[in-house]
């Protein structure tokens, strides 16, 4: 199994472990959409940007990323299933950067 689809498969067991959902967003809806919603018990809704260990948010990523943390949502970059594991449980601290 690629890197990138067992880091997803490993994303997706957790959120399921804590009672959730992982959804994936279609791109071509909109461009730059984060990769993935995190639906979590007691209403919690996460978006999450899947990124390689050394990725960076292209401009209109970053720009999705102002606006729904704008809007009041939270936001995620996950480069590893260990830095999702810190949004789950650490909803109150920022977790990793653009």
């Amino acid at each position: 199994m690629p890197l990138e689809k067992s880091i997803e498969a490993a994303c997706k067991r957790l959120v399921e472990a804590e009672g959730g959902e992982w959804i994936k967003l279609l791109p071509w809806v909109s461009t730059g959409l984060p990769d993935r919603l995190m639906l979590l018990p007691g209403g919690r809704v996460v978006f999450v940007e899947m990124k390689a260990p050394r990725g960076r948010l292209r401009p209109r990523q970053a720009w999705w990323m102002r606006r729904l943390t704008g809007l009041g949502f939270e936001y995620a970059i996950a480069r590893t299933p260990a830095e999702l594991e810190h949004v789950i449980v650490y909803p109150d601290r920022p977790s990793n950067t653009a």
